[in-house]
């Protein structure tokens, strides 16, 4: 019985990764821990009469970065679409679950 669960835990873990995209941030990529708010970021972070509104769980990812994309209901269409989508980076040796919007490909 147990090696049955094994193998089914290892195919479930092998079928999530090849789903998964992944990417490094280019300059200036936005992350949001709540999808509601990473347009309302993007605002802030480029419209002038917006500039210096802080935004709660909201943050600028510096370039470099390895993002992996979750998928998930809360994404916004394939992962070839442009949009919202949940990813997960790594800061400081801590993963974080976010959003961030992506172009298509």
């Amino acid at each position: 019985m147990d090696r049955w669960v094994r193998m089914i835990v290892l195919c479930v873990v092998a079928a999530g990764a090849a789903d998964a995209r992944e990417w490094r941030t280019r300059t200036e990529e936005p992350f949001c821990r709540n999808r509601s708010d990473v347009l309302e970021y993007l605002l802030v972070m480029n419209v002038e009469s917006f500039k210096g509104k802080a935004i709660p769980g909201c943050a600028t990812l510096k370039a470099g970065l390895r993002v992996t994309m979750v998928n998930d209901e809360d994404s916004d269409q394939t992962p070839t679409a442009s949009g919202v989508v949940k990813i997960r980076v790594v800061l400081g040796g801590k993963a974080l679950v976010g959003y961030t919007l992506v172009e298509a490909e």
